[in-house]
């Protein structure tokens, strides 16, 4: 039977946090495919000293994920063609951090190409890992206020829709399952809880 962890005061999580290690030893650890966006590993693992098994998985540059809000409470998604799932999608502005970039430089330079937005106000709301059984990756979470439009920057392949939504409509968006993007859900409610606890 499976132990069930009860978490007393955090203290799981505070344990956690201080001894991150794992009994996951690596024997061997191959690139089978290097990609544009994402590279795959296979790797040979050793679990306890025992059960040996192959596990296969991504590494994505990190990246960030930006919601603007202007001063009446809209927030500001984009409409994307998503060739994977054959469907458009209603999803965050964002993009991958480049070299030598910080994640608040990023969202800067990403707001601005993809939506021509540029934002006084930045509010890191965290990271986020979406599928950490299969995918090395995550992505830093703004909050971007004091808004004003220019001109975006789109590259030749990019095929982007400004959407504008009330943020309480969104989240009514995502209980409608109208929002779907992992991501975008995740950000919506986080920045609704920041704004709700600071007043906005």
């Amino acid at each position: 039977m499976i132990k069930v962890i009860k978490n007393k005061e955090n203290k799981e999580y505070k344990k956690m946090k201080k001894n991150n290690k794992s009994n996951w030893q690596v024997i061997s650890s191959s690139k089978v495919h290097s990609g544009v966006i994402f590279d795959t590993y296979q790797d040979q693992i050793s679990i306890n000293d025992r059960a040996k098994k192959e596990w296969s998985y991504i590494k994505v540059q990190p990246g960030v994920c930006i919601l603007p809000i202007d001063v009446r409470d809209n927030i500001y998604l984009v409409k994307e063609y998503r060739y994977p799932i054959k469907s458009y999608n209603f999803g965050l502005i964002g993009g991958g951090i480049e070299k030598q970039e910080t994640p608040l430089e990023a969202a800067k330079r990403e707001l601005k190409e993809e939506a021509g937005i540029v934002a006084k106000d930045f509010i890191d709301l965290g990271k986020m890992t979406i599928a950490p059984s299969c995918e090395e990756h995550y992505n830093t979470h703004f909050l971007a206020r004091d808004l004003s439009f220019t001109e975006n920057d789109l590259e030749s392949d990019e095929d982007i829709q400004l959407f504008s939504i009330p943020l309480l409509e969104a989240i009514k968006w995502v209980e409608e399952n109208k929002i779907v993007d992992v991501e975008a859900v995740s950000l919506i409610y986080r920045a609704k809880s920041f704004l709700d606890k600071n007043n906005r």
